[in-house]
Order: C-alpha cells, then structure tokens, then sequence
C-alpha cells in the first residue's frame, strides 16, 4: 500500500500491460476492417487475454 502513488514497474506489470495492449490493438483492429468473425470464439479469447491481463497488471502493482 506504501507505492499506492508511485507503482513499481516489476516485470510481471510491464509484461500484463504489453499484453493489454497488444489485444486492445488486436481487438481495435478487428473491428475497424470488419472482421467477418466465424464464430464469437475469436472475441471472447480476446476478451479473456484482456481480463486475464488486466488481473495481472492490478495483482502486480498491489504486491
């Protein structure tokens, strides 16, 4: 709770945010070319790398 203000950036923070982004601009991109989509497979992993990710980015930056 001390570095509330500052977040310390460990590795596992740096690799969860690169992995946030890199499916927000996945995602982004799909959607922007219309995608034609064969199942709601594609999109749900894509929304399960960015909870997964976003879990790992807020669990690194509390330890």
């Amino acid at each position: 709770m001390e570095h509330l203000g500052s977040p310390v950036y460990t590795g596992r923070g740096v690799i969860a945010i690169s992995l946030v982004l890199v499916a927000f601009m996945v995602y982004v991109i799909l959607e922007v070319i219309h995608w034609p989509w064969e199942s709601r497979l594609q999109k749900n992993l894509v929304w399960i790398i960015l909870t997964i990710s976003f879990y790992l980015a807020w669990k690194s930056f509390i330890d």
